[in-house]
């Protein structure tokens, strides 16, 4: 894992690794500190997270930096495998 702090957006994701250290860290401060939360759900954070991908362009925008090119057919896999991978 490399330093400095996944929950972070200054950490840099660019690998799988990356991406997983981020969920991690996700998991790690809802188990420690859910209040930390707004939508410590899932019904709430699937929701918030809907709500985030149909405005993310601006989300680049305000905070000065390039709108990427995600793969979004990697993400809806993750989130599909999550709902039945044990």
């Amino acid at each position: 894992m490399r330093p400095g702090d996944p929950l972070s957006t200054d950490y840099p994701v660019e690998s799988l690794n990356d991406l997983i250290a981020v969920i991690t860290a996700l998991w790690t401060k809802l188990e420690s500190d859910p209040e930390a939360f707004e939508n410590g759900d899932l019904r709430s954070f699937l929701m918030a997270m809907a709500s985030w991908l149909a405005s993310f362009p601006q989300f680049y925008v305000n905070t000065g930096r390039a709108v990427p090119e995600p793969d979004w057919r990697f993400v809806a896999d993750c989130l599909r495998a999550a709902r039945v991978y044990e």
